[in-house]
């Protein structure tokens, strides 16, 4: 993505409000509405990214006194709310597209009206239809007067916050925020304080009675200042926000100066500031990949692989953890060595690579997050019960681990970041790749088989994989248990979540097969329930119940 600046994503608003969208305006740099709002919401994204110093000192320094700019800078404003909580880009991308039509709308409203479905791909409708339905609210004086009806959607409503928190107060904003909006809003708008919200860059402010510009902000509570009348290097410094005092805006010609000065010096310190590093999902990290090689090794050493485990604290903490919760005594276990031997090399492996696969799917925000993390829980949950249950020789923990492979995918497809609605199948409940119908290129078997060669599983663990369709009696031998596991894993699971539909002949004979295969029967599913029964919920999305189990209709829930 080519890095944008201030220069460039202003002149691209003010380009899709005034240069655009007229019938007298046919010149050769106007572009349909569409695609400019989409180059605009690229431009901000990368803009938030690559600037994030320089876009906070727009929206503190610069008079939002034109009509243009308090539109470039609530789309600004939305841009860091979303990068700051780890929005999806795709979703966020087509969020702020939405919502710079929305004002090209308004600008143009005698030519314009209502969502353009004949230039939108057909995941992005529902969205764009969402946010369009504001239009009357993003010019309503009084915006946060409109947060308070259920009916609004999650992205409706952030795009209301963010507009409520470009005037005024912030901190009367936000304790109005927080009186109107659902309980669940207030761990993020408390991530939003430190930044963009509460950020003093391009702003003045005192320290040992001098006055100072603040150039950069380095992470939650560091700032890096300027002395404003000093073009030495000397002038600029770094202190903790409790040493200063803020006295007002700055201009931006100021900061801008500054901040050249800053720069033949400095360099940004943190990959992780002020948005936090996205990892890829398409392989472990490197850390977990020397963990796994020594829990693989023949004479690994407890002491080394306790070591480097501990350097890492949360995998250190689920370990114990986990260790505190199975052991046959329920007793506290505080030590890693004693959480390695509860468990075992092999399965301690295991439980790593899903907690990092884990951490990694739910590192990005869309509307389904929620809806596919659950589905996630509850599959691997049973799979792990059933293994516990069989009375073959099967780990809870592989098999456990197969499952989150399985329904890995649901994280990735690029139709459900969109989307509220996850389209199922009634018949084959038993195939993974009946779970989620939207268009896509592979089923969610083969993504997961490629997934898991990226995370270097075994041979054996990619055949299990790749049965996915299949019927237990048509796999190898050598598969048949885990796979007759899975199998029933996401037929109870998705019988429980969705009900059951119709029968489906092709099922019935797959459940059975499973079930001698695996060594268990029809009345292992009551057991597994009574122990899963606290996940079997539908999650919220928009304060409403889940996509999965609410309303019917075909073959999509709603």
């Amino acid at each position: 993505m080519k890095r944008s600046d201030y220069p460039t994503c202003f002149g691209l608003t003010k380009q899709l409000l005034v240069g655009s969208g007229r019938p007298d305006d046919v010149t050769e740099t106007s572009q349909p509405t569409v695609p400019l709002c989409r180059h605009l919401a690229s431009s901000l994204l990368s803009f938030g990214i690559h600037h994030p110093d320089e876009a906070v000192a727009v929206l503190n320094s610069v008079p939002p006194a034109a009509s243009v700019q308090k539109v470039f800078n609530h789309l600004l404003l939305l841009t860091l709310f979303g990068q700051r909580l780890q929005f999806n880009e795709r979703y966020l991308c087509t969020l702020v597209s939405a919502l710079a039509f929305s004002y090209a709308q308004n600008y143009h409203s005698e030519t314009s009206s209502g969502t353009p479905v004949g230039q939108l791909h057909k995941q992005e409708t529902a969205l764009w239809h969402e946010v369009v339905q504001l239009r009357r609210l993003i010019a309503h004086p009084t915006p946060v007067k409109a947060l308070g009806p259920p009916r609004l959607s999650d992205s409706q409503r952030w795009i209301l916050i963010s507009l409520v928190m470009l005037s005024g107060s912030p901190d009367q904003n936000l304790f109005e925020l927080i009186t109107i909006l659902p309980v669940r809003f207030q761990k993020s708008l408390a991530h939003l304080i430190a930044y963009p919200l509460g950020s003093m860059v391009g702003m003045t402010v005192k320290a040992d009675s001098t006055r100072w510009l603040v150039v950069s902000q380095t992470d939650e509570k560091t700032y890096r200042i300027a002395q404003l009348h000093s073009a030495n290097m000397d002038s600029i410094r770094s202190v903790h926000r409790e040493q200063i005092e803020c006295l007002g805006p700055a201009s931006f010609k100021q900061w801008q100066n500054k901040n050249q000065l800053a720069h033949r010096e400095f360099e940004r310190p943190s990959q992780d500031w002020p948005v936090k590093r996205a990892y890829k999902i398409n392989s472990p990290p490197i850390y977990l990949r020397t963990i796994i090689s020594l829990l693989q090794d023949d004479n690994a050493n407890i002491d080394t692989i306790a070591s480097k485990i501990i350097q890492h604290t949360e995998l250190a903490d689920f370990l114990m953890s986990s260790a505190s919760r199975d052991n046959r005594l329920q007793l506290a276990v505080n030590d890693i060595k004693q959480a390695i031997m509860t468990f075992g090399l092999e399965r301690i492996s295991d439980m790593l690579i899903q907690r990092a696969l884990s951490t990694r799917l739910h590192q990005k925000y869309f509307p389904l997050r929620t809806v596919c993390a659950h589905l996630e829980t509850i599959i691997a949950g049973v799979a792990s019960q059933l293994a516990a249950l069989s009375p073959h020789k099967v780990s809870p923990q592989n098999t456990s681990l197969l499952a989150t492979f399985s329904t890995a995918p649901l994280f990735t497809l690029p139709a459900l970041k969109l989307s509220k609605t996850i389209q199922v199948s009634n018949k084959n409940t038993y195939d993974i790749n009946t779970l989620a119908l939207q268009h896509h290129t592979q089923t969610i078997g083969q993504m997961a088989v490629e997934l898991a060669r990226g995370w270097q599983q075994s041979d054996c663990f990619i055949g299990i994989l790749s049965q996915w369709g299949k019927l237990p009696s048509h796999c190898p031998k050598a598969y048949r248990v885990a796979y007759s596991i899975l199998i029933i894993s996401v037929c109870w699971s998705r019988k429980w979540l969705f009900g059951i539909h119709g029968q489906c002949p092709q099922t019935d004979i797959a459940v059975q097969e499973a079930l001698s295969f695996s060594g268990l029967n029809n009345q292992t599913e009551m057991i597994v329930l009574a122990t899963m029964s606290h996940l079997v919920f539908s999650p919220e999305i928009d304060g409403k119940l889940s996509a999965i189990s609410r309303i019917y209709s075909g073959n999509s829930v709603y």
